[in-house]
C-alpha cells in the first residue's frame, strides 16, 4: 500500500499533508485518519473528476481517480489553502509588477516631457529676456550647435539670430558714435569758405589788373576746386561738374609742366580738340547728366600727372576717355611714364602696401562707388601698351532719377 501511495502522490509531493481515501463499491478500504466519516462522505458523493469542500475550517481539493482492473476508487485531498496562498501570492506579484511598471512609465514620460519642456523652457527665457530694448542674451550650459533635434535646433538658431542682431546692434551703435565724432571733427575743424573764396577773388582780380593773366587762371581755377570741395553735399553729382573740375585742375598743371604735360579727350571714341584747354568739355545728349560720385576723376587725374611727371623729367601723356552704352559708363584716365603694382587695390585693402598720399584716394574713391553701386562695380588699375589705366565702370543714373544708395 505504501508503494501503491508513493506512485500516486509523484505529481503531488510540492503539497504536504495530503489525505488518501480508497474505497470499493462503497466499501472503504483506506482512509487517512485525519478524515472523519463527515468528510468520506462529502468525498463518496463525489461525481465529477475533481471538487472542492470544507472541512475543520480548511479547504480541500479533491479528486477523484480509479484502478479499474482492482475495480478501485481513490480519491485524494489536496489542500487548497496552499493553492489559494499561491494564487494570492502570484496575484500580489501581478499587481506589484503591474503598479511598479505603470510608476515607471510615468516617472520615465515626466522624465521625457521634463527634458523637452525643460529647453523650450530655457528658449522662453532667451526670448523674453532678448526682447524690447534689454537685447541680452542668456548664456547657458547647454551646446546646442551639435544638436540634431528640433528643441536643439530651435534653441542654436535662436542663439545664432541673437548673436548675429547683437553684432548688428554694436556695430550700429558704434558708427553712430563715429559719425557723431566725424560731425563733431567736422564742427571743429570747419572754416569760413567764404573768407578763403573772397580772398582768392581778390588776388584773381589783382592779377588781371597786373596783366599776369597764367596767375589769374590758376587762382580762378583753385577757387573753383576748393569751392567744390567746401560745399559738397551730394553723394552724387553730374558727369559735367566734375569735368570741369578735372578742366579747372588741368588748367593749373598746364601753366607749371607747360609742354611736358600733353592732354586729350576721347568721347565715345572719338577725340575732342581743346587746344590748351582754353574751353569747357564738350558733351554731347544727356552724357553730362550722367551722375557720378564727387571728385572720381579728378583724383586719378592728379595721380596720373604725380607719377607721370613728378617723378621723370621726360614728356607725359594722359588720355581722359568716356565711354557709354545703353546701361553703364566707363571712365578710362590713362597715361605714360609709371605703371601700376600687381593687384595694387588688393594690396592696399589687405594692408600688404602701405597706403599715404593718392593711394588712400585710389582706396576711397573704390569704397565709395561700390556703396553706392554695389561691389560689381568700382576702380580698376591695370597696365596696358605702354599706358597706366585706371578704369571707372558704374551704371548710369541720370538728373532725374533718384540717387542710388
Amino acid at each position: 500500500m505504501n508503494v501503491l501511495l508513493e506512485e500516486l502522490t509523484q505529481e503531488t509531493k510540492n503539497f504536504q499533508n495530503i489525505f488518501w481515501y480508497i474505497c470499493k463499491n462503497d466499501q472503504d478500504f483506506y482512509s487517512a485518519p485525519q478524515l472523519d466519516e463527515t468528510v468520506l462522505e462529502q468525498v463518496r458523493h463525489q461525481t465529477g473528476a475533481y471538487h472542492t469542500i470544507i472541512t475543520h475550517g480548511h479547504s480541500y481539493l479533491v479528486l477523484k481517480g480509479s484502478l479499474k482492473s482492482m475495480k478501485w476508487d481513490y480519491f485524494q485531498l489536496l489542500p487548497y489553502d496552499a493553492i489559494t496562498r499561491s494564487r494570492h501570492y502570484v496575484i500580489r506579484v501581478y499587481v506589484i509588477a503591474i503598479i511598479a511598471g505603470v510608476a515607471l512609465t510615468i516617472f520615465l514620460i515626466h522624465l521625457s516631457i521634463r527634458r523637452i519642456t525643460h529647453h523650450i523652457s530655457i528658449l522662453c527665457q532667451k526670448m523674453a529676456s532678448f526682447h524690447g530694448d534689454s537685447s541680452q542674451i542668456i548664456q547657458t550650459p547647454y551646446d546646442y550647435s551639435k544638436r540634431t533635434d528640433e528643441i536643439g535646433q530651435l534653441n542654436h538658431y535662436f542663439d545664432s539670430m541673437a548673436s548675429e542682431i547683437e553684432s548688428l546692434i554694436n556695430n550700429d551703435y558704434k558708427l553712430k558714435l563715429d559719425l557723431k565724432n566725424m560731425q563733431l571733427k567736422a564742427l571743429e575743424s570747419q572754416i569760413n569758405p567764404h573768407f578763403l573764396y573772397n580772398t582768392l577773388d581778390s588776388i584773381h582780380w589783382r592779377a588781371m589788373a597786373g596783366g599776369n593773366e597764367e596767375i589769374s587762371i590758376m587762382v580762378e581755377s583753385l577757387g573753383t576746386l576748393l569751392r567744390a570741395s567746401l560745399s559738397q553735399k551730394h553723394s552724387l553729382v553730374p558727369l559735367k561738374e566734375e569735368l570741369e573740375l578735372v578742366h579747372r585742375y588741368l588748367l593749373i598743371q598746364k601753366i607749371r609742366y607747360e609742354e611736358r604735360l600733353l592732354c586729350a579727350f576721347l568721347i565715345n571714341g572719338q577725340p575732342v580738340s581743346l587746344p590748351d584747354l582754353e574751353n569747357e568739355i564738350p558733351l554731347e545728349g544727356n552724357l553730362g547728366k550722367i551722375l557720378i560720385p564727387p571728385f572720381t576723376i579728378q583724383p586719378l587725374v592728379e595721380n596720373s600727372i604725380k607719377y607721370g611727371l613728378e617723378q621723370f623729367p621726360e614728356e607725359c601723356s594722359i588720355i581722359i576717355e568716356l565711354s557709354a552704352d545703353q546701361d553703364h559708363l566707363l571712365i578710362q584716365v590713362k597715361n605714360n611714364g609709371s605703371i601700376f603694382e600687381e593687384d595694387l587695390l588688393e594690396h592696399l585693402e589687405h594692408s600688404e602696401s602701405r597706403a599715404h598720399g593718392l593711394g588712400i584716394g585710389l582706396l576711397n574713391i573704390n569704397q565709395r562707388i561700390r556703396l553706392l553701386f554695389g561691389p560689381e562695380h568700382g576702380l580698376s588699375l591695370y597696365n596696358e601698351n605702354g599706358f597706366a589705366i585706371a578704369s571707372i565702370r558704374i551704371p548710369i543714373t541720370y538728373h532725374e532719377e533718384a540717387p542710388i544708395c
